[in-house]
C-alpha cells in the first residue's frame, strides 16, 4: 500500500504542475490540447488525492480547492457563451458535439467545425471556439467520428480516398442540418471553419448542403490529393525523414511540375458559389502553398468569390514556430471580422 499510495502522490503532484503550467503561460498551442474546462477537474482530482492520502493538511487541501474554484470561476466568468451538448446520426453512428451559443439574443451568425485528417475530438479546436463565441459566432464543434464520444471508425490509411473524403462531408452535412434547425442559429448565416484536410471536405460538403453562406479554410489544399501527398514526402511531413536532401525551392518545383492525381477539388470548387476564406501560413510543411494559391487565383480570375491571406512565418496550423507557440498576430481576428463582414454582405 505505502508504494501505492507515493505513486498516486507523484501522479497527482505531476499532474497539478503541468494544470499549474496551462494556467500560467499564455500559449495558444497548449490551450488546443488542454482547455481550462478540462484543467478544472484535474485540480480538483489532485486536491482531493493528496488530503485523502495525508500528504497535505485539510485545512491546507481544502484552501487549495478553494482557490482552484475560484480561479475558475474567474476565468469561466470571462467567458461570453454557454455550451449545449447536441447528438446527431450519419451513416448509421451516432455523433456528439458541443454548441457555443454566444451571450445575447439570438438567432446568431454560426459556423460548423470541419476536421483536418487528425484522429482527434472537438476538445482540440477549442481555443478557436471560444474565440468566435467571444465574438458573437456561434459555433458547433463535434467529435470527428470514432474519436471522443463519437461512434464509427476513423480512417487513418488512405484517408485522403474519395470513399473516405465522401464520408466526413456527409458528416458535415448532417451537422448543418442540425444545427441549422436550433432556435439559437441562424440558418441564413451559416458557414463551415476547417482546417487542412477541410480544403477537399469542405467543398463537397457545400454541394451537398446549397445553403451554405460561407466557408474559411486554414491551410486547405486546393490542388489534388496525389499532388499534397508527394509534398508532404518530399518535406517529410508526417513521414519520416525526407526524400533526399533537396531546399524548399526545389521541393515547389518539383511540385509545380507534378499532374493532379487521386481526389482532385477543382471541378467541385467550380461547382459551388460560396464566399471563401483561404488562409495559409508560409512555413508549411504539409500542404504545397504556393501550388494551392496559384490555382485559388486563376479561380478568382473565374469570378469566384474568394479571398486570400498568407501568414508568412506561421505553420500549418497557424501556429508561430517560437515559443509561446501562439496563433499568429491577428489571424483570429481576421477570421472572426471576416465571417461577420459576410453577415453584413447577406442582411
Amino acid at each position: 500500500m505505502p508504494k501505492f499510495k507515493t505513486v498516486l502522490k507523484w501522479i497527482g503532484l505531476t499532474m497539478g504542475v503541468l494544470v499549474s503550467v496551462v494556467w500560467l503561460i499564455d500559449s495558444d498551442l497548449v490551450k488546443l490540447i488542454l482547455p481550462i474546462r478540462t484543467a478544472f477537474p484535474i485540480v480538483l482530482g489532485l486536491a482531493g488525492i493528496l488530503v485523502l492520502f495525508r500528504r497535505v493538511p485539510l485545512t491546507i487541501g481544502a484552501a487549495g480547492v478553494f482557490f482552484s474554484f475560484a480561479v475558475f470561476i474567474f476565468i469561466n466568468g470571462r467567458m461570453d457563451y454557454s455550451e449545449e451538448e447536441l447528438s446527431f446520426q450519419s451513416h448509421g453512428e451516432t455523433l456528439e458535439g458541443t454548441l457555443y451559443i454566444p451571450d445575447g439574443s439570438g438567432p446568431f451568425q454560426s459556423v460548423v467545425f470541419v476536421h483536418g485528417s487528425l484522429c482527434a475530438p472537438r476538445r482540440i479546436y477549442h481555443a478557436v471556439a471560444d474565440h468566435m463565441a467571444a465574438n458573437g459566432i456561434a459555433v458547433f464543434s463535434f467529435d470527428k467520428r470514432g474519436t471522443g464520444a463519437s461512434g464509427g471508425e476513423c480512417v487513418t490509411e488512405n484517408n485522403t480516398g474519395l470513399e473516405n473524403l465522401g464520408l466526413l462531408s456527409d458528416d458535415i452535412t448532417a451537422a448543418l442540418e442540425l444545427i441549422s434547425k436550433n432556435p439559437n442559429v441562424d440558418p441564413d448565416r451559416l458557414g463551415l471553419w476547417g482546417i487542412s484536410q477541410a480544403g477537399w471536405i469542405a467543398p463537397l460538403a457545400a454541394e451537398k448542403y446549397p445553403n451554405l453562406g460561407f466557408m474559411v479554410l486554414v491551410s486547405g489544399p486546393s490542388v489534388s490529393t496525389g499532388e499534397e501527398n508527394y509534398y508532404s514526402s518530399l518535406t517529410g511531413d508526417g513521414h519520416g525523414a525526407a526524400e533526399g536532401d533537396l531546399t524548399q525551392l526545389e521541393i515547389e518545383a518539383l511540385v509545380e511540375a507534378r499532374d493532379p492525381s487521386g481526389f482532385d477539388p477543382y471541378q467541385t470548387l467550380l461547382n459551388t458559389n460560396v464566399p471563401t476564406l483561404w488562409i495559409y501560413g508560409g512555413q508549411d510543411s504539409s500542404i504545397p502553398v504556393k501550388k494551392s494559391i496559384k490555382r485559388l487565383e486563376k479561380l478568382q480570375e473565374m469570378g469566384k468569390n474568394y479571398d486570400i491571406s498568407l501568414y508568412p512565418t506561421s505553420s500549418h496550423i497557424l501556429v508561430e514556430m517560437t515559443f509561446p507557440y501562439n496563433f499568429s498576430e491577428g489571424f483570429q481576428d481576421e477570421v472572426a471580422d471576416w465571417i461577420k463582414a459576410q453577415a453584413r454582405k447577406s442582411s
